[in-house]
């Protein structure tokens, strides 16, 4: 009997209408705010327009290397030569356009190191007419040296970032008598000290080979899903939240109410809330995280290691797998104790407006809570791991100095929370007043 009611209830949550709103509403957020993640990642840039700081060499490099460099593939891969090569390339393209030479320009050193101190001197200088053509001009200018220019500034980047690091032992000091390799942010006796964070460090400092992941991978990802986690909460309180709001409002309750197994109806339909969420939740984990590789490289680096100071200090060694399986975990964690809330809106709202008004600063915080935990999760950048610095050091000190992995518990404090209420309402319905 109970698994027939589980069911009906079940279906209500799942109107067709209903789902074909929240079907429609994804492939909105999809297109509107998640598919430039998958453009930016498909391009290596860190978004549309901006390219990232090491092109495509580092995705060469892992493809030659796989996960890690070593001082002899740094040498092998031969940035310098590289370098050069693309320079004389870029020296005979200048050397075919007559308007690099009508500015002085014969040269890529020369465009790097004259051109645009020159050519703020003569746009200063220029009159109205002048300045126009000037202007015009910087702009093909900068439209034939683009790709060039970001490939030799990304082989720059990568001959910078490595040779720094394999360039010091395994102490941390730098061979030729530099400072400290390390990004301690404070102090061991600063009272914000972290020692998850120098513990990271550490870990980074004592690798002999260089980690080849591709640059800002985390953050790609986590922003990305960020969104589907932000999207499914939302999602959960617009599927749920009707369903003992409705049966309120046509008087039902009255009926069920004049018995004890009727009375009982609450806890079916907080257990059909519970289901319902996180069938959403890992139906658009699944689906979100699915389009996601099925539409960029991004599986090879499935078994990597994502630990990288590039975009922020990965507090843990994890792989990229396991990275998409904790993000995943996480939101449909806060799809249940979204649920949990949207059950107890449900049970105190009279009427669709009455809903509403609770629903939506509801769904505000629970949005924001979302964006939070999941956006550079389990890196020092995380809102919750980092930003508390705006709330103040105490704060900041609890989760810095004694707790690990801050977003994940977060997350299921979340839904502890919201099972917690909705179980405490569905057993108090059982000697409540007919309302």
């Amino acid at each position: 009997m109970s698994a027939r009611l589980l069911l009906n209830e079940l279906k209500k949550i799942g109107q067709p209408r209903i789902l074909l709103l929240i079907a429609v509403m994804g492939a909105l957020v999809f297109f509107a705010f998640m598919r430039p993640y998958i453009d930016s990642f498909k391009t290596n840039m860190l978004k549309p327009g901006f390219f990232n700081a090491y092109g495509d060499w580092q995705n060469e490099m892992f493809d030659l290397y796989g996960e890690t460099l070593s001082a002899a593939e740094l040498a092998d891969f031969d940035i310098p030569g590289r370098k050069a090569a693309l320079e004389a390339e870029i020296d005979a393209m200048i050397a075919a356009e007559p308007l690099f030479a009508d500015y002085g320009v014969h040269s890529f050193a020369e465009y790097q190191e004259d051109y645009y101190a020159g050519y703020s001197q003569r746009l200063a200088e220029a009159g109205a007419a002048e300045r126009d053509k000037l202007q015009a001009d910087n702009a093909a200018i900068y439209d034939m040296m683009f790709g060039p220019g970001e490939k030799w500034r990304g082989l720059y980047a990568l001959e910078s970032y490595y040779v720094y690091f394999l360039d010091y032992d395994r102490s941390g000091v730098d061979l030729d008598g530099g400072g400290v390799l390390g990004m301690t942010l404070f102090s061991e006796d600063s009272p914000v000290y972290s020692p998850v964070i120098h513990r990271a460090e550490q870990l980074y400092i004592g690798a002999a080979e260089r980690n080849l992941t591709r640059y800002g991978l985390h953050e790609t990802f986590s922003n990305y899903a960020a969104l589907a986690g932000l999207f499914a909460v939302l999602a959960v309180l617009l599927l749920t939240s009707p369903l003992v709001m409705t049966d309120r409002w046509r008087g039902i309750h009255l009926l069920l109410y004049a018995s004890t197994k009727g009375r009982a109806v609450l806890k079916i339909q907080a257990a059909a809330c519970l289901i319902a969420a996180l069938l959403l939740g890992l139906l658009t984990a699944a689906v979100s995280y699915g389009a996601f590789f099925a539409l960029t490289d991004a599986g090879k680096y499935w078994s990597a290691h994502i630990g990288a100071f590039d975009r922020a200090v990965v507090l843990y060694d994890v792989t990229f797998r396991s990275y998409v399986l904790i993000l995943g975990a996480t939101t449909v964690s806060l799809c249940a104790g979204c649920a949990g809330l949207s059950f107890v809106l449900s049970r105190f709202s009279s009427g669709a407006v009455t809903l509403m008004l609770k629903a939506v600063p509801v769904a505000l915080a629970l949005g924001f809570a979302a964006w939070n935990t999941l956006e550079m999760a389990l890196t020092d950048q995380n809102m919750i791991c980092y930003g508390v610095y705006a709330v103040g050091r105490n704060l900041h000190s609890l989760f810095l100095r004694g707790v690990e992995a801050p977003e994940a518990i977060f997350a299921g404090v979340m839904a502890f929370i919201g099972l917690l209420a909705a179980g405490a309402v569905a057993v108090r319905e059982k000697r409540a007043d007919i309302v």
